[in-house]
């Protein structure tokens, strides 16, 4: 994006008034943050000059505005209420995590959001810490054909393969695998967006990366996706539409607490599972799968 006579000037994401990140395709334009010296070393990749979508705007202090209707509880961490036109997450309610607590009001346009740090300084007072801006972005997929999933994505020669899992089944050693073969790009090893456009699925690294620490700031056209169980031996079996879908909403991270957004995100799912190939990926952790994955998606159509 050309800055504008008199716009504020954009270096990597960074302006006079605000920072930038583009992370799904989504931009996110901050103000108030001032712990520049301290940008999170992951997110870094994801700085943009890029048209903003949202716009968080930073507040400290608690909101002024009253509660809602509590609608979805993921106590510890966070909790869901609405008011009106408004949604409001509380995050880190909890009073074991006092310094911590912050509150997300979201119109529900999602153009403009406020964050506000409860306890305005220390260490926490800054968007990164916990799951502000997943929340966010999670929001805004449910409203523009797009999704969060716990997965490992991988751009494998041009060509997107996801692989979804729990935690504790194999994303992490499989993105390692990934790496010491060597000529692919790995988007994420724990969180990977994915999106609609063009008639076409595309898979988005994050910065919400798992132990291995990998997260890239890219995309790529998903191609294949591949549940992971871990086995004795390298095997794929296909799976149906219906084990699918069924098997990616488990992995995923779906609004729950928003009726609309929720059937979009139903929606979307399904479409996805009737257009690319899912399969059920068993495999013995160590180099031998990714050779055969490569021979696997080679000889498919």
């Amino acid at each position: 994006m050309t800055p504008q006579p008199n716009s504020p000037v954009c270096y990597r994401g960074i302006m006079d008034d605000r920072i930038v990140l583009q992370i799904g395709g989504i931009s996110v334009g901050i103000d108030g943050y001032t712990s520049r010296d301290h940008f999170p070393e992951g997110y870094r990749p994801f700085l943009a000059c890029a048209d903003e979508d949202m716009r968080l705007s930073l507040q400290e202090g608690p909101p002024s505005g009253g509660v809602g209707t509590k609608c979805f509880y993921a106590e510890p961490i966070w909790s869901f209420e609405r008011s009106e036109d408004t949604a409001i997450i509380e995050i880190f309610c909890d009073p074991r995590f006092p310094d911590q607590a912050r509150t997300l009001r979201l119109s529900d346009s999602l153009q403009r959001a406020e964050l506000c740090l409860h306890y305005g300084s220390g260490i926490f007072n800054d968007p990164f810490y916990g799951p502000t801006l997943e929340l966010l972005i999670a929001q805004y997929l449910a409203q523009s054909e797009g999704i969060i999933v716990h997965a490992c994505g991988i751009d494998e020669r041009g060509r997107g393969l996801l692989f979804p899992a729990h935690s504790g089944t194999g994303k992490t050693t499989l993105a390692k695998e990934w790496h010491k073969k060597g000529g692919m790009i790995i988007l994420s090893d724990d969180r990977v967006v994915i999106r609609k456009s063009d008639n076409r699925f595309w898979i988005y690294g994050t910065p919400w990366h798992g132990e291995a620490g990998f997260a890239f700031a890219g995309k790529a056209p998903l191609e294949r996706v591949f549940f992971l169980e871990q086995g004795k031996q390298n095997a794929v079996k296909s799976l149906s539409r219906a084990q699918a879908v069924s098997k990616l909403l488990t992995c995923s991270f779906p609004p729950h607490w928003d009726g609309e957004g929720m059937k979009s995100t139903l929606d979307f799912v399904a479409d996805m599972a009737a257009n690319v190939p899912c399969h059920e990926l068993s495999f013995m952790p160590n180099t031998s799968v990714i050779d055969f994955l490569q021979e696997f998606c080679d000889k498919m159509p």
